[in-house]
C-alpha cells in the first residue's frame, strides 16, 4: 500500500523478542542448578555476602532486582530465571544493533538468531545464574562503546551509567569493559571524557555504599572478600607456587576455545578468516580492546572447567564476526538457491538445537532434567542411607550435591560444609539450617552424623578413608555419590582446629 512505512528494525527486534520467549520457556530449570543458584536465592532472601549470600563481590543489583522481581511473581528462583530470559532478549538486540553498524540488516539479523540459537547462551538463558546478564551488557557497552568512538559524544555519560549499572549486577564486568569505556572516550574532549569518568564513579558509588552498608559494614565486607579470593582465585593462578603455570595457561586457553566453540556450535567455522569480510584496523582494536583483558584474566588467573558461562562476556563480538561472515557468504553466493541457502540455516539451527537439548554436556536441557529430578531424588536419597536418624550432614563445597544443594532440599536438617576455614585467625564452619547460613557454634557431640560427597572426589575419599576408624562408621553408595554414616563424636576428627579453639569443649 502507498504511503504505509513498515518499520523493519522495530519488527525484526519484537521477532527476536518472541523468539527467545518460545526457545527459552519450555526449557526452564526448576530447580537452583549449581551452588551459586543456591546463594543467590538465599540472598534474596537474607543479603550477607560474609555468609555467601550470595558469596562476594556481592553481585548487589542482580540481587536486587531478583528480590523485586520475586515480590511481584512470588518464587526467588522463578524471579532469576525471568532476569536470565530477559537478558538474553537483550543481548539479541545489543548484537543486532552492532552488526547493522558494521554490516547491514541482514547480518544483524543473522547475528542475532546465532546467539539465540547459541547452545552457551541457550543453557544459561534457563538456570539462575549471572552469566546471561552479563552478556547483554557486554553487548550493549560494546554497541555504545563502537558509536562513542566513532564520534557520538552524547553517549558518554550513557555509556559510563551503563557499565557502572553492570558493575552493580556482576563487578567482574568493570574489570573486564573499563578499557573499552577508556578506548571509546579517546576520541572525546577532556570535559565529555571528565564528566563520563565522574558519571562512572557516582554511578558505581551508588550501588556500592548501599551494598557494603547492607553486607554488615566495610570491615566486614572487605573481609568476606578477601577470604574468597585467598581460597580460590589466589590459589589457581598460574604464579601459584604449586602449579605448573605454563601447562594451566594452556589448559585454560582450551577451555577458552571448547567454550567459544560451544557459544557458536554449527556456525564456529564462520570465524575462519577466509570467511571473514575485510574489517578494517579500527575494528580490530575495537574488538581487541573489547576481548583481551577477560581473555587473559582467564587463562592467567582464573577460570573454572564446570562453567563456561565466564565467557558469554567474549561472545558478542564473535556472535557479530559471525553474523557479519554469514551475510557476506550469503550474498556472494550467487549459485546456491534461496531454498537451499535456508536449509543450510535449519540444519545449523537444528544442530544447535540438538547440542543444547541432547548431548551430555553440562550446558544442556538434558543436564537441566537430569538435574531437577537428582534435586526432587535427593533428600530421599539421604533419608534411605540412615539421614533420617542424623543430627547433621556434612557436605563438600562442590558445584552440585554439595554444602549449598544439600542445605537447600534439606531445609530441617542441620547441614555442615566441610572444610574447616581459617578466617582472621579463627577457625569458621559454615552451617544451614531453615534456609540460613550461620556460623556454627557448637559441633554435635551425640548421635549420629552423614557425610555426603561426590564420588568423582577421589581425593576428599581417600582422606575421610584414613581419618575415620572403619569399625565406628557405614559406606554406602548411590547415583555417584557416597554416603557416610559416623558418630557425631568423630566430628572433632573432620574438623580438628575448630573443636581445639571451641569454647564448646572437647577434642579430636
Amino acid at each position: 500500500m502507498q504511503g504505509v512505512k513498515i518499520d523493519v528494525g522495530r519488527f525484526d527486534l519484537a521477532g527476536l523478542a518472541l523468539l527467545t520467549l518460545l526457545t527459552r520457556v519450555p526449557f526452564m530449570s526448576s530447580a537452583p542448578y549449581d551452588m551459586d543458584s543456591v546463594n543467590f536465592l538465599l540472598g534474596i532472601a537474607h543479603y550477607s555476602p560474609e555468609l555467601h549470600q550470595p558469596h562476594p563481590p556481592g553481585y548487589f543489583l542482580y540481587i536486587m532486582a531478583g528480590r523485586l522481581i520475586a515480590a511481584l511473581v512470588g518464587d526467588a528462583h522463578l524471579a532469576l530465571l525471568i532476569l536470565s530470559i530477559v537478558a538474553t532478549m537483550l543481548a539479541a538486540w545489543g548484537v543486532y544493533a552492532l552488526a547493522k553498524l558494521w554490516y547491514g540488516v541482514l547480518a544483524a539479523r543473522f547475528t542475532a538468531l546465532i546467539l539465540i540459537f547459541s547452545p552457551l547462551a541457550w543453557f544459561h538463558g534457563e538456570v539462575a545464574l549471572t552469566y546471561a546478564v552479563e552478556m547483554a551488557f557486554s553487548a550493549w557497552i560494546g554497541w555504545w562503546a563502537w558509536r562513542l568512538w566513532q564520534g557520538e559524544q552524547r553517549l558518554a555519560i550513557p555509556l559510563a551509567l551503563l557499565l557502572a549499572l553492570a558493575a552493580g549486577f556482576r563487578q567482574s564486568t568493570a574489570l573486564f569493559l573499563l578499557p573499552l569505556l577508556v578506548l571509546a572516550l579517546s576520541t572525546s574532549s577532556w570535559q565529555v571524557g571528565w564528566r563520563a569518568v565522574l558519571a562512572f564513579v557516582l554511578g558505581c558509588l551508588a550501588w556500592f555504599i548501599p551494598m557494603v552498608e547492607a553486607a554488615g559494614g566495610g570491615a566486614v565486607y572487605f573481609q568476606s572478600l578477601i577470604d574468597l579470593w585467598e581460597r580460590v582465585p589466589a590459589s589457581r593462578t598460574v604464579m601459584s607456587h604449586d602449579v605448573d603455570g605454563f601447562e594451566l595457561a594452556l589448559t585454560r586457553l582450551a577451555l577458552v576455545v571448547t567454550g567459544m566453540v560451544l557459544a557458536l556450535g554449527a556456525t564456529v567455522m564462520l570465524l575462519m578468516p577466509s570467511y571473514q569480510p575485510a574489517i578494517g584496523r579500527s575494528r580490530k582494536v575495537f574488538l581487541l580492546v573489547w576481548m583481551v583483558p577477560a581473555l587473559a584474566f582467564f587463562v592467567l588467573v582464573f577460570l573454572h572447567a564446570a562453567n563456561m558461562g565466564y565467557l558469554l562476556l567474549l561472545a558478542p563480538p564473535l556472535f557479530v564476526l559471525a553474523g557479519g561472515a554469514l551475510a557476506h557468504l550469503w550474498q556472494k553466493d550467487v549459485a546456491t538457491p534461496l531454498g537451499g541457502k535456508i536449509s543450510i540455516l535449519l540444519v545449523a539451527g537444528v544442530i544447535n538445537g540438538a547440542i543444547f537439548i541432547a548431548s551430555p554436556a553440562y550446558l544442556s536441557y538434558a543436564s537441566i532434567a537430569q538435574h531437577d529430578r537428582f534435586m526432587q531424588s535427593l533428600p530421599l536419597m539421604i533419608q534411605r542411607h540412615g539421614g533420617a536418624g542424623v543430627d547433621a550432614v556434612i557436605a563438600l563445597d562442590e558445584h552440585f550435591y554439595g554444602f549449598r544443594h544439600l542445605g537447600y532440599v534439606l531445609p530441617d536438617r542441620l547441614t555442615l560444609l566441610f572444610p574447616e576455614m581459617d578466617s582472621r585467625g579463627q577457625w569458621r564452619i559454615f552451617s544451614m539450617n531453615h534456609g540460613e547460613t550461620r556460623w556454627l557454634e557448637c559441633l554435635p557431640r551425640e548421635g549420629f552424623s552423614l557425610l555426603v560427597a561426590s564420588l568423582a572426589n577421589r581425593p576428599k575419599i581417600d582422606y575421610f578413608q584414613t581419618i575415620l576408624p572403619s569399625d565406628q562408621v557405614t559406606w554406602s553408595e548411590e547415583s555417584g555419590i557416597v554416603l557416610i554414616h559416623l558418630p557425631s563424636s568423630l566430628l572433632p576428627r573432620l574438623y580438628p582446629e575448630f573443636a581445639r579453639q571451641s569454647v564448646c569443649g572437647g577434642g579430636a
